[in-house]
């Protein structure tokens, strides 16, 4: 009990330091409210103010209006092209204003839907702080990481409920909650986290609460919002389904394309069997169209399919790249979330008997 004590006092001290640590990465950024007079244009760069360099040249030409074939145009002249653009910008709206978000090192990071006349640091302090009292007034949440996204300046909190969903055979999973905080709105998801898989592989689900302006009580959010539980029930009745499914072959491919022929062979050469059935059948799968792949049966079930891609990313990470780990945990997290494809009458059914 000492030894799990002293686990938890470091644990909560290492959670503590690394939220000072994004409060303060945070305040380092600066909202900046500009017009297109302010933006000009240096060795291919764009400027803001003769200060803040554009990191997404691309994502500020289409919010200011100027299709990508014009902006191919600009930078073959930059300093003359873009001179005669911002005239003409100018004469259409003239009084036009744009947001951004600058960092440390004076790169505008985003673009922001937000009314500021002069420039304010961005803080999430009272939020964070509101946030995380809640989560530990009410003991019924585990702080799973905490982290901060340099591209758009979002600070997302991931939080478990206690508590495991044992789904058979040593399959067991945890409902999560993902907060995510920025300039002005604050965004909760639902998310399973898989317990079998030691990188923690995560399916998040589509956003299901939203709130469009900053509101402080952000805590009491949360926690309406972490205590239904009816997205847990949904766990046990997906791995069944998957355990009764034959995979398609766009499920299929949606493993093996992750893997270099080489790596296939080790891992997974059940997919050239299944190449060489289809062509024996007269069927080249490399022809079929992803679309169409939704409508054909393979020979795989679908969660041995979904357990070798979480096995890999797992366990193969010192073989597979950290690139492709990821890949392979979002492809899981993919079939898992949508369920089986072929939950119908089927196309085509080689294997038919």
């Amino acid at each position: 009990m000492d030894f799990e004590r002293k686990c938890i006092k470091i644990l909560m001290k290492y959670m503590t330091a690394l939220l000072n640590e994004i409060k303060s990465t945070v305040k380092t950024h600066t909202i900046v409210p500009f017009q297109t007079n302010n933006i000009t244009c240096h060795d291919n760069t764009l400027i803001i103010s003769d200060r803040y360099r554009v990191q997404d040249t691309q994502k500020l030409m289409n919010t200011i209006g100027i299709r990508s074939n014009l902006s191919k145009e600009i930078f073959v002249k930059p300093e003359s092209n873009w001179s005669a653009i911002q005239v003409a910008l100018n004469q259409i709206d003239k009084n036009k204003r744009f947001t951004g978000i600058v960092n440390s090192g004076d790169q505008l990071v985003t673009l922001i839907d937000s009314k500021h006349s002069e420039p304010a640091q961005l803080d999430y302090d009272d939020r964070i702080d509101n946030l995380f009292e809640s989560i530990n007034e009410k003991g019924e949440f585990d702080i799973k990481d905490i982290m901060f996204d340099a591209n758009s300046c979002n600070v997302m909190v991931n939080t478990t409920n206690h508590g495991d969903i044992d789904c058979g055979d040593g399959d067991n999973w945890k409902f999560g909650t993902t907060t995510t905080i920025n300039h002005n709105s604050q965004q909760f998801a639902n998310y399973f986290l898989r317990l079998i898989c030691a990188n923690g592989m995560t399916t998040k689900e589509k956003m299901a609460y939203r709130l469009a302006t900053v509101c402080k009580n952000i805590g009491k959010q949360f926690l309406k919002f972490a205590s239904n539980s009816a997205f847990a029930s949904l766990i046990k009745p997906r791995v069944a389904k998957l355990r009764n499914s034959r995979a398609s072959l766009y499920e299929v491919n949606s493993i093996a394309d992750n893997l270099t022929k080489e790596e296939k062979m080790k891992f997974m050469p059940e997919y050239f069997d299944i190449e060489h059935d289809f062509k024996e059948s007269g069927h080249d799968i490399t022809k079929i169209d992803s679309k169409r792949q939704k409508l054909v049966y393979t020979d795989q079930n679908l969660y041995d399919v979904f357990n070798l891609a979480t096995n890999l990313a797992t366990h193969q990470r010192e073989t597979l790249s950290h690139g492709t780990c990821m890949h392979l945990n979002k492809a899981a997290g993919a079939i898992f979330s949508a369920g089986p494809n072929l939950a119908f009458d089927n196309i085509l059914d080689i294997y038919k008997k």
